[in-house]
């Protein structure tokens, strides 16, 4: 990743002026103005693979892990359409596509459906500075008009 990226991604926490919401539903309910930037990092507990599940009840934990990942992101997505920000971001488990496929196609042609340009990475977390080594997935988008 250059340093480029590494450097927004980064700061985009750092940022003391951001709004800042626990759900996105939070966000949808409380949130009336305009936002340059909306990003959003839900729970990564069912997704990840360090998750211990017997072989026989996988079936079933992918469903709850996808219905759980959909009932987080959903605000988020309907968030966007309605402030139409400059930058999307959003960042999840590596585990998601390696180990939740169906969820990972499917989000990305969520996104998709955005009318956004969209860059797509996968990131050790010590990268962006943090203590701790797990692989993460960021996507970045910017709006189409935006775009020269």
């Amino acid at each position: 990743m250059d340093d480029e990226r590494r450097n927004v991604l980064g700061d985009a926490y750092h940022v003391p002026e951001a709004c800042r919401f626990k759900l996105a539903t939070d966000a949808a309910a409380r949130f009336t103005g305009g936002a340059a930037v909306l990003a959003a990092s839900p729970s990564c507990r069912l997704l990840s693979k360090s998750r211990r599940v017997a072989s026989s009840d996988w079936a079933a934990h992918q469903t709850r892990a996808a219905t759980a990942f959909w009932a987080d992101v959903q605000p988020w997505l309907d968030l966007a359409r309605r402030l139409r920000p400059l930058v999307l971001l959003f960042e999840e488990t590596a585990s998601m596509r390696s180990h939740h496929r169906a969820t990972y196609d499917g989000f990305n042609a969520a996104l998709g459906e955005l009318p956004y340009r969209w860059s797509h990475s996968k990131v050790n977390a010590t990268e962006l500075g943090a203590s701790h080594s797990r692989c993460r997935l960021y996507w970045a988008g910017r709006r189409l008009d935006s775009l020269g």
